[in-house]
């Protein structure tokens, strides 16, 4: 299957941005009920079937609504028994110790899933922890990640051996520009001919 390039904030981004903007100060607004995220995470999760359930937790892991007693902890036995997979992706400011790193990692720990550690490196980074994740949840297997920067107006080219044991392939991008900037992205053969939408198999 061929994936076309478009970006996941095409269709949340309107009410993710309704929501926040009507959010009121209920005693959870400036503050992190990690637990209770968590929670209805996994009681969402209960009502779905099929073999593939995870939940993305991206936080600096500074737990602090309820406060004393309380802890995300509490329900990692929860995690295990779902089961559900859980990724952790730690934020916070870049180059600082603001990771709670040993609760993350605790949480992650059994569920099959994994940590993901955002404050190093450079914001480009960040956005290929997404991919991993989807990579290793999906149980597939990566071919080629090439990093390029590419300027506007200009291409760059990445080859990608396909053979004919490959039943199925999803190729996928991501950039670290505006939504303005966004890039194209199009398959070519070896013989020079382009995967269209049109082309027989192809989903998009």
């Amino acid at each position: 299957n061929v994936v076309r390039a478009r970006s996941l904030f095409d269709s949340a981004l309107a009410p993710a941005t309704a929501q926040i903007d009507a959010a009121t100060d209920d005693g959870y607004y400036h503050s992190t009920p990690m637990k209770a995220g968590l929670q209805e995470s996994l009681n969402q999760l209960s009502s779905l079937t099929g073999q593939f359930r995870a939940i993305i937790l991206l936080s600096d892991g500074a737990h602090n609504v309820p406060g004393a007693g309380e802890s995300p902890m509490d329900l990692h036995p929860d995690l295990l028994a779902k089961p559900a997979r859980l990724y952790a992706v730690g934020v916070g400011s870049l180059g600082a110790s603001s990771v709670d790193h040993a609760l993350l990692n605790s949480l992650v720990s059994g569920t099959g899933g994994a940590f993901f550690d955002a404050t190093t490196g450079s914001p480009a980074d960040a956005i290929t922890y997404y991919a991993k994740i989807f990579t290793d949840f999906m149980e597939l297997a990566t071919a080629v990640e090439p990093e390029a920067t590419v300027a506007a107006g200009g291409k760059n080219a990445h080859k990608v051996l396909v053979t004919e044991y490959d039943h199925r392939i999803t190729f996928s991008i991501a950039w670290n520009t505006p939504q303005a900037g966004r890039l194209g992205f199009e398959l070519v053969r070896p013989d020079g001919q382009r995967i269209t939408p049109r082309t027989p198999g192809v989903r998009f």
